[in-house]
This record gives C-alpha cells, structure tokens and sequence, in this order.
C-alpha cells in the first residue's frame, strides 16, 4: 500500500508539475536534441546524394563497369552513356592526296561492311588539322554526321565512307 501511496504521489506532484506547461530545462533540452538530430538527418541525405550518379545528358547505359559495394576513384569509368539521337562515323585511314579532296558540308554515303544492301547519307562535319600515321602513310581524321539512321547499326561497325563529288 505504501509503494503504491508513493507512487501516487509521484504522479500527483508529475501533474502538478506539468499543470503551467513543460519544465523549461526538459524543453530546452528537447528542441537541441530535435535540433541535432535534424542536423544529422541533412548530413545523412547530402552523404546519400553524393552517391548518386548524374549524367551530364540523358542517353542509354550501354556499358556498366562497376559492382554494387565496390569503390570508385574520381577519374574512374564506371558507365558508358550512349546517345543515338545522332550518329557519327570518323574515319582513320584517309590519305594526304585523298583529304585534300574532301571539304565540309560534303555529301558522303556510308554502307557498313555487316550490312551491304544499307546506304545512309552523311556529310562531312570536320577534318582534322593534324595528321597521324597509319600503316606508313601520313593520314588524317574525317568526321562525318549521319543524316540518319537504322536499328541495325552498332558502335564500332566498320563502315565505307563513299564521298560524293
């Protein structure tokens, strides 16, 4: 009877106690814990964006090179993001006495080697400036846009570049 007397008593003097509001201590403590926590709850979230991939466009991961729970460094490439809104072809092979005969804004017909029948239409976009070497002759990059496409083209297809006159 006396524990249960004591108790009553506790809770009787807990009431009153609470009768003008929270003890401003309890209350002060209450809002910094609150405080705190929300604090940690913003750091958590900016950690947890931070691993998140962005890409700088969209496109399609045609390439992944990284497991879950594996570590990445800064210059690392872990995705390979494609975009086939366009297609280029660059050539490697054109020799000095051929480029000297190719002019931007040229038409170009390309047929890639695995399909024959194909005929895309092109034009030249840019040649480069600078020559490199291939095979022992003195060469140089062509880069042509494709005025279309087909479902059927693959990266890296080795293609024939007929450049029209």
């Amino acid at each position: 009877m006396e524990l249960a007397q004591a108790r009553w008593d506790d809770a009787r003097r807990e009431y009153e106690a609470r009768q003008n509001g929270p003890d401003p201590d309890e209350l002060a403590l209450a809002e910094a814990r609150l405080a705190n926590a929300d604090a940690q709850l913003v750091a958590a979230q900016a950690a947890l964006d931070m691993l998140d991939l962005v890409a700088p466009y969209s496109g399609t991961v045609v390439e992944v090179n990284v497991t879950t729970g594996e570590r990445i460094l800064p210059s690392q490439i872990v995705v390979k993001l494609a975009d086939f809104s366009e297609w280029f072809v660059e050539t490697t092979d054109l020799i000095e006495n051929e480029v000297v005969n190719i002019q931007p804004g040229q038409t170009v017909t390309i047929v890639p080697d695995a399909l024959p029948d194909l005929r895309l239409s092109g034009r030249v976009e840019s040649i480069s400036q600078v020559y490199g070497e291939h095979a022992g002759d003195v060469t140089y990059k062509v880069r042509i846009r494709l005025d279309e496409s087909d479902d059927l083209l693959r990266w890296g297809m080795t293609v024939e570049a007929r450049f029209n006159r």
